[in-house]
């Protein structure tokens, strides 16, 4: 297009209308597949009940993997409990027993997973 044309032709419209189509089709393309949680999800960190983030902690897409999908993530939760470091002062002793208390009860639940691991063997 010339510098300073007012009007396009048809073909230049044509041309700019294809183009944008194109774009718009593209970004539609994107599929976004979300899942509501299961009624027994075990991941309430990720998906704070709402969206399945998928983990497979319940053997909702793989029964023959859920106990090891499900260590995983007992085990990622208890290494984020543990590295907590955002104290808030004048509340860091309640902090730090709140920490400790869910360190021990991750830490039954990934010998648990284990043991069902274990026993699957």
């Amino acid at each position: 297009m010339a510098r300073g044309k007012i009007f396009l032709d048809i073909t230049e419209a044509a041309s700019i209308i294809k183009g944008l189509i194109k774009k718009e089709l593209e970004i539609l393309n994107i599929a976004f597949l979300d899942f509501s949680v299961n009624e027994d999800c075990l991941n309430f960190l990720d998906s704070y009940g709402e969206i399945c983030v998928k983990c497979n902690s319940c053997g909702r897409f793989d029964e023959k993997t859920k106990y090891e999908d499900r260590l995983k993530v007992y085990e990622r939760q208890l290494k984020d409990n543990n590295d907590f470091d955002d104290w808030f002062e004048g509340l860091e002793e309640i902090q730090r027993a709140n920490v400790k208390a869910n360190a021990e009860y991750m830490m039954g639940l990934i010998a648990e997973t284990k043991e069902k691991i274990a026993s699957q063997a």
